[in-house]
């Protein structure tokens, strides 16, 4: 493999890796615009590992022993990368069902009070009229 494209691959991972770091973070504490961000320059990062692979592929005309060697080298970062986005997702998962939940609650408390509104407020309001 070309010293220059394996170099390229290993920074364009590392780059993946600490973003989907940060938009971790940013997941656990709600900030959703910097998880937007984040994943904004993932796919900038995507895009130019699809060009670096093809480059790669070029570069060695179907080598059978240059693939066992990519993927020997690759496959752990790769897979690593993959753990780290389903813990993301599972983060995403876990914010998603608390603000639904908590939004439920804010429903509910919304049409008890609006009930109880209707019911001492139409009375009250036909009393206030009476006296003016």
């Amino acid at each position: 493999m070309n010293p220059n494209t394996r170099n390229l691959l290993l920074g364009l991972y590392s780059e993946w890796r600490r973003l989907t770091d940060i938009e971790g973070s940013a997941i656990r504490e709600g900030l959703w615009s910097e998880v937007e961000r984040q994943q904004t320059q993932k796919m900038l990062i995507r895009e130019q590992l699809v060009r670096a692979i093809q480059q790669w592929n070029a570069e060695q005309e179907g080598s059978e022993l240059a693939r066992e060697s990519f993927e020997r080298e690759f496959r752990p970062i790769v897979t690593g990368l993959i753990e780290q986005e389903s813990r993301n997702q599972v983060f995403f998962a876990e914010q998603r069902a608390d603000l639904q939940s908590r939004m439920a609650t804010a429903r509910q408390s919304s049409t008890h009070l609006r009930g109880i509104a209707r019911s001492y407020g139409a009375g009250q309001g036909s009393r206030w009229q009476s006296y003016s």
